[in-house]
């Protein structure tokens, strides 16, 4: 059973930007769930890619605002996208640190 959410004029954008405002305290504490014991991941920084790329694409039409339960379907979608693309990128900036560290002690040292 589909719930219509008629956009009165409005655009796809508009309507998926209504939504995910209105939508934004449980988008954050689901963010912040799925981000928890993921060190190097911000939960806002996943906040923020997930509204750039939803709004990416009602911007290009790949997404089109027709129901709640829908739209809910895909923003957790790019939800878990953008949690797995920030932790591989978290893990990424930890194995690079850890690869530099032994230089970065020796610049510490004291010349002889």
């Amino acid at each position: 059973m589909e719930h219509a959410m008629p956009t009165g004029g409005r655009s796809d954008r508009e309507a998926i930007a209504e939504f995910m405002i209105a939508h934004e305290a449980a988008l954050r504490r689901r963010i912040g769930a799925a981000v928890r014991g993921s060190p190097g991941v911000d939960a806002d920084d996943v906040f923020s890619t997930t509204l750039r790329r939803v709004d990416g694409a009602a911007a290009r039409g790949t997404f089109r605002m027709r129901s709640a339960p829908e739209a809910w379907c895909f923003v957790a979608q790019v939800v878990q996208r953008a949690v797995e693309r920030h932790r591989r990128r978290a893990a990424r900036m930890a194995e690079a640190v850890a690869r530099l560290a032994p230089g970065a002690r020796a610049w510490d040292e004291p010349d002889a």
